[in-house]
């Protein structure tokens, strides 16, 4: 079971933060140290840079090295495998039989998909979670000192990911827990005194008093994490969150029935984490996973007594299917496959049409100047040591305070002025932009010329800097796009194609170009306005 629930993590390497923890790690490597300050961009060159995962972007790097690119899908499906296998033996150590174990690890592994596709450092960090929860769960069930394993199990984790801080709220379920149940009293402290030493141990290192400090300025980062999908709050409204919950709510009613105080304590944890924002319904998911399993048991014991024997033996795997079709049904019609719902990019490569791999090599090659981007592009520029730094990036939290995020950052999408506003403040020369991004199309509209036009992305030049190119003409244009003919287009798409049509050689692949895209895509919406629009201004017969 959960080898099929490892395998649903066979998807394509998508994700935009993975190079910049990659890049962290070469750092590290590199000079024998971990950042206190940023080293990648610009505009915050030299801050404290608050938390960094330095440990998760070491064993990135790391494998990298090993395994190159194609090494990367089997580490996420490998480290998915390692925290269902750790998840389902701390279900099965609360006495529950073992297919109802394996079916609470697959459906957690199936319903965190979404969040845990994408290989971060937060993948990493469900090993060690999934471990504190078997390790509660043996201490739940034969109380001694191998509880002391939690304090080099949080040490690790604190220098992996911020996610550490639910190990210690494992410690408190379990101290909690132990005095509810009314145990010997050496059996409820020593969970508080591990927990204290946790604490402390955690603040001998920078990323563990980072982590304290994230949490205590947790209400003064909003206004910068507000602008990621996954910190969105959490709201019924959102249906792909009911079955979740649905998990939660009915483990939490059998384990309160049946007096078990550590499943039902890790139920009330996962709320609380999960109950503001949406990303951590995904780790409250391993937290809810007990209870759920010990649910499932109830329910298979009730069958058995009925002499429905057969029934009661595959019901766990019935469930844990029945959990992730319920899942997926409840997508609501109008949304698209995306991180809230299923990664659905199944595959063992990285997916280079996300990130500027072709546009890369020209904007490296221009004269020495600072380039602008949106976040989404920054990691892979990162990772590919981009002259001069980034503009901005995923560091939110850990670096970029919420008013610089809100106003400066968010300035570059509004308009044609307050993106040459921003350039004009940090003297930026070149632009690197997203096709289907509002930046893309303020920069089509305003002084700046595109260079390279590529799969993804647009290198462009602002005007005022078109003189310090050595030869503008010997600069390949890369692949052709069609966009549909706009009134705000329509200036940049004439001087697109002027500069393309005054060479024959570049008549050529133009007819060349429309000839392979008729052949592949057929006539769609988008190509036939293109052609008209070609064909109406004179640019071909």
């Amino acid at each position: 079971m959960t080898v099929a629930g490892a395998l649903l993590y066979a998807t394509e390497i998508r994700n935009y933060e993975l190079w910049w923890h990659m890049a962290t790690g070469r750092w590290v490597v590199e000079h024998l140290a971990v950042p206190d300050t940023d080293p990648f961009s610009y505009t915050f060159q030299g801050r404290p840079w608050l938390f960094v995962n330095w440990l998760g972007g070491l064993i990135l790097y790391g494998w990298w090295c090993a395994f190159g690119e194609s090494g990367l899908v089997p580490l996420k499906m490998l480290t998915m495998f390692a925290s269902g296998v750790l998840l389902a033996l701390g279900c099965r150590r609360l006495g529950v039989r073992a297919a109802a174990a394996a079916a609470a690890a697959f459906a957690t592994l199936a319903l965190a998909q979404p969040r845990y596709a994408a290989l971060r450092p937060m993948v990493q960090g469900t090993v060690p979670l999934a471990g504190m929860i078997l390790l509660g769960a043996w201490y739940q069930v034969r109380p001694g000192r191998g509880l002391w394993w939690a304090v080099p199990i949080i040490l690790v984790w604190s220098q992996l990911h911020g996610t550490v801080m639910i190990g210690l709220g494992i410690l408190g379920v379990l101290w909690v827990a132990g005095i509810l149940e009314r145990r010997p009293a050496r059996d409820w402290v020593r969970p508080l005194i591990v927990l204290l030493t946790s604490v402390l141990v955690m603040l001998t290192t920078n990323s563990g008093r980072a982590v304290f400090e994230i949490v205590r300025q947790g209400v003064t980062l909003d206004s910068s994490i507000r602008m990621m999908d996954e910190w969105a709050p959490m709201s019924l409204d959102l249906r792909f969150v009911w079955v979740p919950w649905m998990m939660a709510l009915i483990g939490g009613m059998v384990t309160l029935r049946h007096r078990r105080l550590y499943a039902l304590g890790l139920v009330v944890l996962g709320a609380i984490l999960a109950g503001r924002f949406v990303r951590n319904l995904y780790e409250a998911l391993f937290l809810f996973a007990p209870a759920f399993a010990i649910a499932v048991d109830v329910a298979a014991g009730a069958l058995e007594r009925l002499g429905r024997r057969t029934l009661a033996a595959s019901s766990p795997y019935l469930v844990a299917f029945a959990t992730l079709s319920a899942q997926v049904a409840l997508i609501p019609s109008q949304f698209s496959w995306s991180h809230r719902h299923f990664d659905a990019h199944f595959g063992l490569g990285v997916n280079w049409a996300m990130y500027p791999r072709d546009t890369y090599p020209t904007l490296a090659a221009l004269p020495a100047g600072r380039t602008i981007h949106e976040i989404m592009s920054s990691g892979y520029l990162i990772w590919e040591r981009i002259p001069g730094g980034v503009f901005a990036d995923g560091r939110t939290t850990a670096l970029y305070d919420g008013e610089w995020m809100t106003t400066t950052y968010a300035k570059i999408d509004r308009s044609p002025g307050d993106l040459k506003d921003v350039a004009d403040e940090y003297d930026v020369h070149y632009g690197l932009a997203d096709w289907a991004r509002p930046i893309c199309t303020n920069m089509m509209v305003s002084d700046w010329t595109p260079i390279h036009y590529g799969e993804s992305s647009v290198v462009f030049v602002r005007d005022a800097y078109l003189a310090n190119l050595p030869d503008r003409e010997a600069l390949d244009l890369g692949a052709l796009r069609y966009l549909e003919p706009l009134e705000t287009h329509e200036a940049w798409l004439d001087a697109y194609y002027q500069r393309l049509t005054a060479s024959e050689d570049g008549r050529r692949r133009l007819e060349e170009a429309m000839e392979r895209a008729l052949s592949r895509h057929g006539h769609t919406r988008t190509l036939d306005a293109a052609i008209a629009f070609i064909k109406a201004r004179g640019y071909l017969q």
